[in-house]
This record gives C-alpha cells, sequence and structure tokens, in this order.
C-alpha cells in the first residue's frame, strides 16, 4: 500500500484502492491471481477499513483475486493506519 510522497498524521487512516485487470490476449483466461502489498514502515494494515480476504504477515497483504476473464478487471481496498 505504499504511496510514494503521500503522508499521513499518526493515528489517521490511509486508504487505498488498487486497480487490476487481465489484459492478456483475448481469449485468455488469468488463473491464481493474487494482489500482494507492502505496509509502509511504522504503519499497521487495519482490516476493519479494507475488503475482506486480505491476509497479511508481518508487514506484506495478499489478497486472492481467483480467475479473472479475458478482459475482465476490478479493484480492491486495503487500509493501514500510521
Amino acid at each position: 500500500f505504499a504511496l510514494p510522497g503521500a503522508s499521513s498524521i499518526p493515528g489517521g487512516l490511509v486508504v487505498y484502492n488498487v486497480s487490476y485487470g487481465n489484459r492478456l490476449a483475448a481469449t485468455t483466461a488469468a488463473t491464481g491471481v493474487v494482489l500482494t502489498e507492502t505496509v509502509p514502515p511504522n504503519s499497521t494494515f487495519n482490516a476493519a477499513a479494507s475488503d475482506p480476504g486480505w491476509s497479511c504477515v508481518v508487514n506484506t497483504c495478499t489478497l486472492a483475486v481467483g480467475t479473472l476473464a479475458p478482459g475482465a478487471s476490478g479493484s480492491a481496498t486495503g487500509s493501514a493506519k500510521p
């Protein structure tokens, strides 16, 4: 969830929207899609303000998207508190 140049006050909430899509050939599904984001240093992931399904270990968070049909796209929200 690192956003270069972004800042927040300690205890504030930073919400991130991650967009993803299958831009492969028009007939190819993307399988096993997983989003991976890093929580910034001195911050903690905030599950209550994030989409369900995120799993975090230390400062690395993942969200299993699964299969994306050709041309499919979506977005996921994650958040952190500095």
